[in-house]
């Protein structure tokens, strides 16, 4: 096990389990200089306006009472995904505190019945999500394996419909290396041998 620590400068490092502190000062090697403060930081892996667009392939149902002073959590929750050109869809309970009414909750169950019934696409035709760092890399089908950069925001927009055959288009901000795991027997790219002679 490693113990993550910091120094004055903000340089992530870490102390090495059966290093021999000197004078109470424990041997450091940094692993990178990242140039923002450790509460950036915290507030990039945790903030969860920063990863907005991640609910872009997941159906999502928000519910606030009308009331209810933690609505302003839901209500930045959307203006955050509006920003991404997604829609949030908030059902909001009348005169409601923080609790359900019967109607907001049968509607609720309406909208959730029918994400169920559709079902879950295995093969999304579009990806499109976000990162701060390699611990949240996978969307479906597309996964980050590399960044250019820690801590500085990644997006991936993977589409296999434009492709009509040829191959997905995608584009890619910070992202050194993805992979694509698509299913067998359900890959659309137009896999006949190159080369083939007409019979």
């Amino acid at each position: 096990m490693s113990l993550a620590t910091r120094d004055s400068k903000q340089t992530a490092a870490v102390v090495k389990p059966g290093s021999r502190p000197q004078r109470h000062r424990a041997r450091i090697r940094p692993i990178v200089s990242i140039g923002i403060s450790w509460t950036e930081l915290e507030r990039r892996g945790n903030n969860c306006t920063d990863y907005a667009l991640n609910l872009f392939n997941c159906p999502t149902v928000a519910y606030s009472g009308e009331n209810d002073r933690q609505k302003q959590a839901a209500d930045v929750m959307a203006r955050a995904l509006q920003d991404e050109g997604i829609e949030l869809a908030h059902v909001i309970g009348a005169k409601a505190g923080h609790q359900y009414t019967p109607d907001a909750k049968a509607e609720i169950n309406r909208r959730i019945d029918r994400i169920v019934d559709a079902g879950r696409d295995v093969l999304p035709a579009r990806v499109c999500f976000t990162t701060w760092t390699l611990r949240y890399n996978r969307s479906a089908w597309v996964e980050i394996d590399g960044l250019e950069q820690h801590w500085v925001k990644a997006r991936v927009e993977a589409d296999l419909s434009r492709g009509q055959g040829a191959g997905p288009k995608i584009r890619t901000k910070n992202v050194a290396a993805l992979t694509l795991s698509i299913p067998s027997g359900l890959c659309p790219i137009d896999t006949h041998p190159l080369g083939r002679p007409q019979q």
